[in-house]
C-alpha cells in the first residue's frame, strides 16, 4: 500500500509540475524551422541549375566528340573535295557511297524519310537519303557545320557550333591519291 501511495504522490507531483514548452518557445522553434525551410528551398534551385548546366555541358561535349568521330570516319578516304554553300556543304567522292555530300539538313529541305528511319536527319550524305545522325542524337540542339579544305596539306577543317559553343577539328585525308605519291 505504501508503494501505491508513493506512486500516486509522484504522479501528482508530475502533473503539478508546470515546466514544459511555453507558447513563446513553441513560436521560436516554429520560426527557426521556417527559416531553415526557406533557406533550403532557396538553395535547392541553385543546386539544380548548376547540376543541369554541368549535365548540358557534358552532353554537348559528348555530342561534339560523336560528330567528330562520325565525320572523320566518313571523310578520311574522300577525294574530289569541293566546299559549297559558303562552307556549309562538303561535296566529295567516297569509294563506298560514290558522290556524296555532308550538310546539316533543314526541316523544309528533307526528303521524305523511309519508314525505318525515325526522326529528322541532321547530317546527310550520299545521293538521296542516307543519314549519318538524327536529331534525337543531337538532342534538339542547334547545330551548324563549316568546312574548309586545304588542298596543299590535304586536310579538311570542320568547325562545329552546337548551341553557340564552337570547336574545330581537322580531318587528314587518306585517299588513294596520297598512297600513290
Amino acid at each position: 500500500m505504501h508503494r501505491l501511495n508513493v506512486s500516486l504522490n509522484r504522479s501528482k507531483g508530475i502533473l503539478r509540475n508546470t515546466k514544459g514548452l511555453t507558447m513563446v518557445e513553441l513560436v521560436v522553434a516554429t520560426l527557426v524551422a521556417a527559416i531553415l525551410m526557406v533557406s533550403i528551398s532557396l538553395f535547392l534551385p541553385l543546386v539544380f541549375k548548376v547540376y543541369q548546366s554541368s549535365l548540358n555541358l557534358s552532353n554537348a561535349s559528348m555530342l561534339k566528340s560523336t560528330i567528330e568521330s562520325v565525320l572523320k570516319e566518313e571523310l578520311q578516304y574522300a577525294s574530289n573535295i569541293q566546299i559549297l554553300n559558303n562552307g556549309k556543304v562538303i561535296s566529295y567522292l567516297n569509294s563506298n557511297t560514290g558522290d556524296s555530300q555532308i550538310y546539316v539538313a533543314e526541316e523544309n529541305s528533307i526528303p521524305t524519310p523511309k519508314k525505318e528511319d525515325v526522326g529528322l536527319p541532321v547530317l546527310q550524305f550520299g545521293n538521296g537519303y542516307n543519314p549519318l545522325m538524327y536529331k534525337e542524337h543531337i538532342d534538339n540542339k542547334k547545330l551548324e557545320l563549316r568546312f574548309t579544305y586545304n588542298e596543299i596539306q590535304h586536310l579538311v577543317e570542320v568547325t562545329v557550333t552546337l548551341d553557340n559553343v564552337t570547336s574545330s577539328f581537322v580531318v587528314e585525308l587518306l585517299n588513294e591519291e596520297d598512297d600513290m605519291q
